[in-house]
């Protein structure tokens, strides 16, 4: 499978499961919402800096993105670009937005602002 077909069966995906490593090699998966958009996936810590996966994914840059037998390898970096941010909220709204969900959906995205992952295909 391509790059470009994992990344559009992880942007169809509600749900996807984030592999992470520990300091001392251990892989851990994570069931974890992800938004894709310019070939790059986007992953909130809903914990914000305690969720467990963002601090490791902080600690040990390199894990995988899961959706059934698609696997695709990633590097994790911090989002902080306000602009990337933006183009971010807007994406991820049109993902898992609806009208209702919309209500609710905003103030998460408001409080997990600080707490982006980008996780680029290696």
């Amino acid at each position: 499978m391509t790059t470009a077909e994992a990344l559009a069966a992880i942007d169809r995906s509600e749900v996807v499961q984030l592999t992470t490593m520990t300091r001392d090699g251990r892989a851990i998966s994570t069931p974890v919402g992800a938004t894709v958009t310019d070939g790059v996936v986007y992953i909130r810590s809903q914990r914000r800096a305690k969720g467990l996966w963002y601090r490791r994914a902080l600690n040990t840059p390199r894990g995988t993105i899961e959706v059934g037998p698609v696997a695709l390898p990633v590097t994790f970096a911090h989002v902080d670009d306000v602009a990337e941010l933006r183009r971010l909220r807007d994406a991820t709204l049109a993902k898992y937005g609806g009208a209702l969900r919309s209500l609710l959906l905003r103030p998460a995205l408001w409080w997990t602002r600080d707490v982006v992952i980008r996780a680029t295909p290696a």
